[in-house]
């Protein structure tokens, strides 16, 4: 889903954008956030899932060290 935001960024031709997400759009905003920080310019997360016990330390500090 995050391409699919990207490509729809790019469509309508903005470069940087203030991502807000609830719940599944939330994960999609941390998702963005670590994968495309450049097109993010803020983010508000709200009652989106944490990390699960299948995602490594190292992946847990990827998210922490991009959104701090």
């Amino acid at each position: 889903m995050v391409n699919d935001v990207v490509r729809l960024m790019d469509h309508l031709g903005i470069k940087k954008s203030i991502i807000i997400g609830y719940s599944m759009g939330g994960s999609i905003g941390m998702k963005m956030l670590t994968e495309h920080p450049d097109r993010i310019r803020m983010a508000v997360i709200g009652g989106s899932l944490g990390f699960t016990k299948y995602e490594s330390e190292h992946m847990r500090c990827h998210y922490l060290d991009r959104t701090f």
